[in-house]
């Protein structure tokens, strides 16, 4: 019974650090889960070996397990909740390495003296209740027993600063506490019966586990760039779709959603659904790793964009198809163009209207001031109106040309039709 109960435990152990790891597999907390879970693992297989042991070499093997998990738990649990409540230990010169230095050189310590057999804080095992104990030496046992009982200080100075400080995770901090209560509250009942006494340490173990898992995706300020994110590209107008080597469909926001490009398609199925342009389809799926297209989608128009997605080594691991909705700037450029064509003909119709005022003008100068040559070197001006200065300008201007071209000797100044000179 314990052993199947211990490999149900595992496997639904190994269950959360797969969930949290394929979730958020880039966020440090996520990473260091699985780290504490690998603890708890440990622990597991230290504690079936330590109760099923025959023999004093199987029990020394089982404690020593036991105690390097317990280890591994301490330091796991401090790197999860600082990241988690305190993510300022790990910016900048990155304190938390020197906080926990010193945990990991005791586990060192206690590993080196386990493994060597030295007896400077362990020496052999002992039944009590018919329950394998370790034997602690003195003094360099006790000491580390209480060193160990003192470092777990620093992880409820974190939880309790925290939950004073933090408002926004106290739920998930009372769920702890609570399970942590319940927990504890199970394990005690089944120590009761001694049936079920080995269990009791499965039982408190799993649950906090899930708890531990359910305070990873329900404090969201743990993954801020994660949920922004994802908040942004649910909103944007734009398409996101994120394509395998072969073009599947593995990720699409809601806009895409909408335009046919769902999860499990592929690129062609969603674009033939969508468009009718088929040259345009054809040069985004025939083109190679990248591509930028136009072409209509329902009824508005994208400009597509297909790029690699690389891993930090530069290998090609997917495809990024962004689609930049152009519907009102195509309907605003063209909008344009037609003013500027309107424009550019009422341009060339005002042109063509000055010219024939010019025109006119020139005409209606040459009948207002008109020079007859009436014999060989006698030219005749009659003028008619008044004479200001601008049409005296004139008048010169017109006679002098006039003498010039005809080579006039005699002018005669026609002033019959002059009312005032």
């Amino acid at each position: 019974m314990l052993l199947l109960a211990t490999l149900l435990a595992i496997m639904a152990e190994v269950a959360l650090a797969t969930f949290v790891a394929t979730r958020a597999w880039s966020h440090r907390p996520a990473r260091l889960f699985v780290l504490f879970i690998l603890a708890l693992i440990l622990s597991h297989v230290g504690f079936m070996v330590r109760a099923d042991a025959v023999d004093g070499v199987e029990r020394s093997i089982g404690v020593g397990l036991n105690l390097l998990a317990v280890g591994m738990l301490n330091v796991s649990l401090l790197l999860l909740f600082s990241a988690i409540f305190v993510p300022q230990w790990w910016a900048g010169k990155r304190p938390i390495r020197w906080i926990v230095l010193p945990y990991l050189i005791g586990v060192a310590t206690l590993t080196l003296d386990l493994l060597g057999q030295f007896g400077l804080f362990v020496q052999g095992t002992r039944l009590v209740d018919e329950q394998v104990r370790p034997v602690v030496a003195t003094p360099g046992g006790s000491i580390l027993l209480g060193i160990f009982a003192a470092s777990w200080l620093l992880h409820l100075a974190i939880i309790i600063t925290a939950f004073v400080r933090q408002p926004k995770v106290r739920p998930a901090l009372g769920v702890l506490f609570l399970t942590i209560l319940i927990a504890s509250l199970f394990g005690l009942t089944l120590n009761l019966n001694p049936q079920f006494a080995r269990l009791s340490n499965l039982a408190q173990t799993v649950p906090i586990a899930a708890v531990m898992a359910y305070i990873i995706f329900s404090t969201r300020f743990v993954l801020p760039t994660q949920v922004a994110l994802e908040q942004a590209l649910k909103s944007i107008r734009d398409l996101v779709v994120v394509l395998d080597d072969e073009r599947n469909i593995m990720y699409a926001n809601d806009a895409a959603a909408q335009l046919n490009f769902r999860s499990g398609s592929t690129l062609a199925q969603a674009l033939h659904a969508g468009s009718t342009d088929q040259d345009a389809i054809n040069h985004v799926l025939a083109a190679g790793r990248r591509v930028h297209s136009t072409l209509a989608l329902g009824q508005r128009r994208f400009t597509l964009g297909l790029t690699p997605v690389l891993d930090r080594k530069g290998r090609v691991r997917s495809e990024l198809l962004l689609g930049r909705d152009v519907t009102e700037v195509e309907e605003r450029t063209n909008q344009l163009e037609a003013e500027r064509a309107n424009l550019a003909a009422a341009v060339v119709q005002l042109e063509a209207e000055q010219r024939e005022r010019e025109q006119l003008e020139a005409t209606v100068q040459e009948l207002s001031l008109p020079v007859i040559p009436v014999l060989p070197g006698v030219l005749v001006l009659p003028l008619v109106g008044n004479v200001d200065g601008a049409r005296a300008n004139d008048f010169l201007q017109v006679l002098l040309g006039a003498v010039e071209r005809e080579r006039a000797r005699l002018v005669l100044l026609d002033i019959t039709g002059v009312p005032l000179l």
